[in-house]
């Protein structure tokens, strides 16, 4: 888990995940600005059962600024921690993690 913070200073606790269950993408296009991981883009993500907002996806728009901890990733899933342990969250049928 690591803290991060977005530009109004809001703070998060997020994990990071390489794949992800029953999540959608925000229709906005992906986003490079004030993004916590240099090289990848943002979007958010929601649950698809209730459309809370659970997270940020995170695609490689310009590898050449991609930090070695994360340049064999094309991908990943940036999920705040407290929004996935809510009781909503542990519902059948909300988003659910793996980090295979």
């Amino acid at each position: 888990v690591q803290v991060v913070m977005n530009p109004g200073g809001y703070r998060f606790e997020i994990f990071t995940v390489h794949n992800a269950s029953a999540l959608a993408l925000d229709s906005r296009p992906p986003s490079l600005d004030s993004t916590w991981f240099p090289g990848f883009a943002w979007t958010p993500v929601v649950c698809a059962r209730c459309g809370v907002f659970v997270g940020w996806f995170f695609e490689k728009m310009a590898p050449r600024e991609v930090s070695a901890e994360f340049a064999h990733l094309d991908s990943f899933y940036g999920l705040i921690w407290s929004e996935l342990v809510r009781g909503t969250a542990q519902q059948a049928g909300s988003p659910g993690v793996s980090t295979e």
